[in-house]
């Protein structure tokens, strides 16, 4: 696998049409979304958002707010796209993409052709439980498997807790002090996605992004909880395709 500071590349394709930037959920990584490189079309060039602390960027400082994650992935994005490109993220990844592509719309730069948000209630929705990255390790580790996704030799290795559950609090610490500013709604077609069992994220707090999506909206939900996009992949992916390759066409059509 290939990598740029802020985006590993499981598959280089030089001649795809267009590029996938995907912002992985908290504790996620690059690896996380890994084996969805090669079951895309060729055509689609799939980027993944690796911030520091996990995998090769292990050593260096975790990033904790909002505020810091934006600029660097925003900026990065910008190095990178020369060629149409969509956005995916999951969960607090969600929020991540939605905050780049505000940063791009209000610096009147390249917008993405789409943006796909997963797990995430709308932006403007509170969190309505205690903030999980101030949790005790003991409550930490009961709550994830409440949420299941986590492996259970993770949940049960001192050694992997170790190493994961740091990470995992930071990525809940950018989610959980997250606070939406107000703004124009976003000129991109949003989708979003849900899992039917997921008991963080309701359908009506899924819904409710459509008062941000000011450029056409669609909810889709699936069988599954909050990690919905792997216990449901086959279908999750093919919709993501789907939308990735429409609006690579549509960019084509438009450039004609």
């Amino acid at each position: 696998m290939s990598k740029t500071e802020w985006w590993a590349v499981p598959e280089r394709r030089p001649n795809a049409d267009i590029r996938l930037f995907a912002f992985p959920y908290a504790g996620g990584s690059a690896g996380s979304f890994r084996p969805w490189a090669r079951r895309l079309s060729p055509r689609i060039e799939l980027s993944v958002f690796q911030m520091p602390g996990r995998e090769e960027r292990y050593h260096e400082p975790m990033l904790l707010s909002m505020d810091q994650v934006v600029p660097q992935a925003s900026n990065s994005i910008l190095q990178r796209a020369d060629r149409p490109y969509v956005l995916f993220g999951h969960s607090v990844g969600a929020l991540m993409a939605y905050e780049v592509a505000r940063h791009f719309m209000a610096q009147g730069l390249r917008l993405p052709l789409h943006l796909i948000v997963g797990g995430k209630r709308a932006p403007h929705v509170p969190i309505d439980r205690k903030p999980m990255h101030e949790l005790s390790d003991r409550e930490l580790i009961d709550r994830l498997h409440q949420f299941g996704g986590t492996p259970k030799a993770v949940l049960e290795t001192p050694e992997l807790l170790e190493l994961f559950l740091p990470r995992l609090r930071a990525d809940f610490q950018i989610n959980e002090t997250y606070r939406y500013r107000a703004g124009p709604g976003l000129a991109v077609p949003t989708t979003v996605l849900g899992g039917m069992e997921d008991s963080e994220t309701s359908q009506q707090t899924l819904q409710a992004w459509q008062q941000h999506a000011a450029a056409g909206f669609q909810l889709r939900m699936y069988q599954g909880g909050h990690f919905f996009i792997h216990q449901n992949e086959d279908r999750v992916l093919a919709d993501i395709q789907g939308i990735v390759l429409n609006a690579a066409q549509s960019a084509l059509a438009g450039a004609a």
